[in-house]
């Protein structure tokens, strides 16, 4: 593991600076360096580093951007960042990431998420609870069970539409919307009452915003 050939990209320079030593200091040598996400993609694709860790917030392209525009390069990709929102973690999966840590985490988050990576398993930083990591897996096993046109439908709420706007945007009638929304609801198990699915939108934004 130690022979890795490693990209570390943020646009601080302290950190970058404080995140190569931690590098150095715990035996990986094998290191280059970036500070923005234009120069991260050039590297990936020019020298298809092992492995990429990408701050979330760099100019030019984000870390997310760089994620999803490496996806055919064999380089995997570690996203470093201080956002502990669910949405940011769900987006990240659905990009093919394959570890999200916090820069509030040890250097020994690194070594358990590159072990979980050489086993081609997805890492999470353990700063995020159990329930929390279970709990979001449950919404995206449920949110998976809908059709296309259910989730479509589920946006456009999410985006402030009324059920008569949804109707005119489809062009279906008012019934049917009310009936997909019917269906929503039971698939993702929301409790029936007065403005659940909005209700349930509301709680849940940053996750169906990244969906």
């Amino acid at each position: 593991m130690k022979d890795l050939k490693f990209l570390l990209a943020d646009d601080h320079p302290m950190i970058l600076k404080g995140l190569l030593s931690e590098f150095l200091a715990n035996g990986f040598t094998n290191i280059e360096t970036a500070t923005n996400g234009t120069e991260a993609l050039n590297y990936i694709t020019d020298h298809k580093p092992d492995i990429a860790l990408l701050d979330i917030d760099m100019p030019y392209l984000n870390g997310l951007e760089v994620a999803e525009r490496a996806k055919g390069f064999p380089t995997k990709i570690i996203i470093l960042t201080q956002h502990k929102e669910e949405g940011f973690l769900l987006k990240i999966k659905s990009i093919g990431a394959h570890a999200y840590l916090l820069k509030e985490d040890d250097f020994s988050e690194i070594e358990n998420a590159l072990e979980s990576i050489e086993r081609n398993k997805f890492y999470a930083s353990s700063s995020f609870e159990d329930s929390f990591l279970e709990d979001m897996e449950e919404k995206l096993k449920l949110l998976r069970n809908l059709s296309n046109t259910e989730l479509k439908i589920l946006h456009l709420i999410s985006n402030g539409l009324n059920t008569n706007e949804v109707a005119k945007h489809l062009f279906v009638s008012y019934r049917t919307v009310e009936k997909h929304r019917s269906n929503i609801i039971q698939k993702l198990d929301i409790v029936s009452q007065r403005d659940a699915l909005n209700k349930y939108i509301q709680a849940n934004k940053i996750l169906l915003d990244h969906l």
